[in-house]
């Protein structure tokens, strides 16, 4: 494995994504391309409603370059970074393609059913037209499921019932 791109953004999916991603290309010895994509929908959003979305653009660039890739610099891994504006499914499957990258790596979100309706989702959208391994990430590690215990039995010799067994 030689380069992990990994999809940044404000989210605590994110931040676990760009920490997974460091910690897998340090133990392959590969890089990181990490890579914000600026929705399009956002921008028209904003331009709609006549909000001058210059601050947020350069807001955006500036978190890039710091908190959201402190995570890479933390672990000591070789990364770049690409800020680009655009869909963010297609933005990050070009540069993936572009890039001959590995993996692509993003933060899983969890979104309406009417929201993926409309909308579609990034991550739906990476896994059936990436033409390489994707990795969702959950925002927070979950727990493994506890082990069923086998029923005990009681005194009297019969097993015990229980509750939704």
């Amino acid at each position: 494995m030689e380069l992990i791109v990994v999809g940044v953004d404000s989210t605590p999916a994110s931040k676990r994504a760009v920490r997974w991603s460091a910690e897998l290309a340090q133990s392959a010895g590969a890089r990181v391309l990490a890579v914000h994509v600026v929705p399009s929908v956002l921008e028209w959003e904003l331009a709609a409603v006549q909000v001058n979305s210059d601050p947020l653009i350069r807001q955006r660039r500036e978190k890039l370059k710091g908190d959201w890739t402190k995570g890479l610099r933390t672990m000591r891994v070789p990364y770049s970074t690409r800020f680009v504006r655009g869909d963010p499914a297609k933005k990050l499957l070009q540069i993936a393609e572009k890039e001959h990258a590995d993996l692509i790596v993003i933060g899983a979100k969890s979104h309406g059913r009417v929201h993926q309706a409309l909308m579609g989702g990034t991550a739906h959208e990476l896994a059936n037209r990436a033409g390489r391994p994707v990795a969702l990430i959950p925002a927070r590690q979950t727990l493994e499921p506890e082990l069923k215990q086998p029923a005990r039995r009681p005194a009297g010799g019969r097993a015990a019932h229980r509750v939704g067994h």
